[in-house]
């Protein structure tokens, strides 16, 4: 085998020379030309990050739960917006103060598309046994807890069994709705009677924009079957969100369904809340882009010949806009350096600078120059810090320092501050902690 391959190889190179001596020993010519444009490519980003809907909570925490009937279960959600999250028991003929504590059954949780792909995501539940927490032991006959907080048990989570974690997601019109046949707790699935799963352990949320947030809410239901035995017990979960790319039709299918029918009078609702949005609170591509749709669907509104399809697809499209708006970015900082770095051009062409920094200076300079209104405000920090960090590292040449630095202008004489005050900012994020280092490369900057 090795003969033949090397064989190969050789009858391989034979040929190649045979070609080019018949190429070399031609009389005829092409001319050719040859040029070249820079092909740049770069991958999209998957990035999602979630976090509870409520103010200052780290996890999602459900207390006092109580068997219920299905349909009664539901009829307790309400919305707290950022605010701690009760059940609605006067829903069921209740009264809050009755409970101690509220039962709290319902959470709600923020998913963000940080990345720059629109991504579809999948919620599942996985047990965490490594929670370090305990449980009461009941007595025999399952009836009463014994309070006595010696006697009680390793956590196993034992609601696991009984237990249904419910997905619901919010409407359009600000209502919540379960997502039907969904339990993310993969230990109390019901089955149909052939033994075949009836529930989803899993669900997959509609599109998320690149930048957009959806909002879902969590809940813990326990059955009108749970007994005795489940009082004062515990499971211990994590939520998993795994985003996948809108192609990846393998990952399975979003969740597309469409919760209330689009009318004129439902666009022309959006139209009037969008109508006090403000050109100047955004960035003029993203801007022109929404103003488009938005006078698109005012000319829908207007025509009295516009079918459903249109309606819908007018909504959809200014809603899409809204959600691509792109705020302004704060470039205070990054236009006081450029405006120093005005001043620094002048006397670095008047020979007042070393040459050292001189090449990464003018780098940082152009390309802080060359960002526009359309910039993210991460864009224009990442240059104010390169032009700032460049700035901190030129250096005068001692023999022309104080002629470099010398001003009868306040107006250059509050560049040289704020640029100075900036540079030293940036130096103490870089990791600079030398006081007396950045005491000097904030004097020279002041003058």
């Amino acid at each position: 085998m090795q003969k033949t391959k090397k064989s190969r190889m050789i009858l391989s190179a034979v040929s190649v020379l045979v070609v080019l001596s018949l190429l070399a020993g031609m009389t005829m010519a092409w001319f050719t030309d040859t040029e070249k444009v820079n092909a740049n490519f770069t991958a999209g980003v998957l990035d999602i990050s979630v976090k509870p809907g409520e103010t200052e909570m780290a996890s999602l925490k459900f207390n006092n739960l109580r068997p219920l009937l299905h349909e009664n279960f539901s009829k307790e959600l309400q919305d707290n917006g950022k605010h701690k999250w009760t059940n609605n028991v006067k829903a069921n003929g209740m009264d809050a103060s009755a409970y101690n504590p509220i039962p709290a059954y319902f959470k709600p949780v923020v998913i963000t598309n940080e990345g720059t792909l629109p991504t579809k995501v999948q919620l599942s539940m996985v047990l965490d046994t490594t929670v370090n927490d305990r449980e009461p032991i009941l007595t025999t006959d399952n009836i009463t807890i014994k309070q006595d907080p010696e006697k009680t048990q390793k956590c196993e989570s034992r609601l696991k069994g009984v237990m249904k974690v419910l997905v619901y997601k919010n409407l359009s019109n600000g209502g919540w709705e379960e997502i039907g046949n969904v339990n993310l707790n993969t230990d109390s699935l019901e089955k149909n009677p052939d033994g075949t799963v009836k529930e989803s352990s899993t669900y997959m949320t509609a599109m998320i924009p690149a930048g957009a947030s959806a909002r879902y809410v969590i809940a813990g239901y326990l059955p009108e079957t749970a007994e005795n035995e489940y009082q004062g017990q515990h499971y211990h979960g994590e939520l998993v969100l795994k985003a996948y790319q809108m192609d990846d039709v393998d990952a399975g299918k979003p969740d597309d369904s469409s919760d209330w029918p689009i009318s004129k009078e439902k666009l022309q609702e959006l139209v009037d809340l969008l109508q006090g949005l403000d050109a100047d609170d955004y960035t003029p591509l993203s801007w022109d882009a929404f103003e488009a749709e938005l006078h698109a669907a005012e000319k829908v509104l207007a025509n009295s010949t516009a079918t459903a399809d249109d309606v819908e697809n007018a909504y959809d499209d200014l809603y899409t806009a809204v959600l691509n708006l792109v705020f302004k970015s704060d470039r205070g900082e990054l236009d006081a350096l450029i405006e120093k770095s005005a001043l620094v051009e002048k006397d670095i062409e008047a020979g007042k600078y070393l040459p050292v920094g001189q090449d990464a200076f003018r780098e940082a300079l152009t390309e802080a120059r060359a960002i526009d209104d359309n910039a993210t405000q991460k864009v224009v920090d990442a240059a104010a810090k390169k032009l700032a960090i460049a700035l901190a590292n030129l250096r005068l040449d001692p023999s022309k320092a104080r002629a470099a630095t010398y001003s009868n202008s306040k107006d250059e004489d509050l560049i040289n501050l704020k640029a100075a005050i900036i540079v030293s900012k940036y130096a103490v994020e870089d990791g600079n902690t030398n006081v007396r280092a950045m005491a000097e490369v904030f004097l020279r900057m002041v003058g």
